[in-house]
């Protein structure tokens, strides 16, 4: 869940707060090394030699702080991580993967991998299941669908839910709002019934809203956007 990782975030900087200057000098140094060795592994390419120093020094010894430096990957799922959070833990040399599905899904219906992965989206469909965007505006948005082996059957003697959830081609409708990119990755953009349309008829998402306004004014942990009418 997003908000261990939040607590995870909040301690270690309350930690390093306490330390000297020239640690916290040394510690944001190697930091440094783990977003260039984060952006080395999207790209494919070889960390630079300066990286495992700041690993040896500070880097895997905060990962056996909190007590994964046994982890090969770093998951996070059921809402969103703010951007910050996510930079973050790129810093630490802990790529954070955002995976995306439902409980109709058997769980999870995107992922990531070192070899292919995105900080900023919502990952890739697993192999063997079918993602498509149903009624895309001209943006590309619309309502996130999914299809595959790890869909349900339907619900349990309720005929009348199961229609509504699967459609006649099989896939499951999230109620979720989403774009697939040019490289096959999803990205969430809101809920379908969370659309607030305002009296000039334009549809606003408040989740933008609500995940801009924490990344700005940080003493607000939570904020919920409300349409008036």
């Amino acid at each position: 869940m997003p908000r261990v990782w939040e607590k995870f975030e909040e301690k270690l900087k309350e930690i390093a707060a306490s330390k000297p200057q020239f640690m916290q000098n040394i510690s944001g140094w190697a930091k440094s090394y783990g977003t260039i060795n984060t952006e080395c592994k999207l790209k494919g390419t070889e960390p630079p030699f300066c990286y495992s120093v700041a690993n040896f020094l500070i880097l895997s010894r905060i990962k056996s702080t909190l007590g994964l430096d046994k982890c090969e990957a770093f998951f996070y799922g059921a809402a969103p991580l703010k951007q910050s959070s996510v930079d973050y833990f790129a810093s630490l040399d802990m790529p954070m993967f955002n995976m995306y599905g439902m409980s109709e899904t058997t769980g999870a219906t995107t992922l990531h991998t070192f070899s292919r992965f995105k900080l900023d989206a919502a990952g890739y469909a697993m192999p063997g299941t079918d993602l498509i965007i149903k009624n895309p505006d001209e943006k590309g948005e619309g309502e996130i669908c999914m299809r595959g082996r790890n869909t349900m059957m339907g619900y349990l003697d309720n005929e009348e839910e199961t229609k509504k959830c699967i459609d006649s081609y099989g896939y499951v409708q999230s109620g979720d709002k989403g774009k697939v990119d040019s490289d096959g990755f999803l990205k969430i953009t809101g809920r379908i019934k969370e659309l607030i349309i305002t009296a000039g008829g334009e549809n606003v998402a408040p989740v933008l809203i609500e995940d801009n306004f924490k990344a700005e004014f940080s003493p607000c942990s939570n904020i919920m956007v409300v349409g008036d009418d």
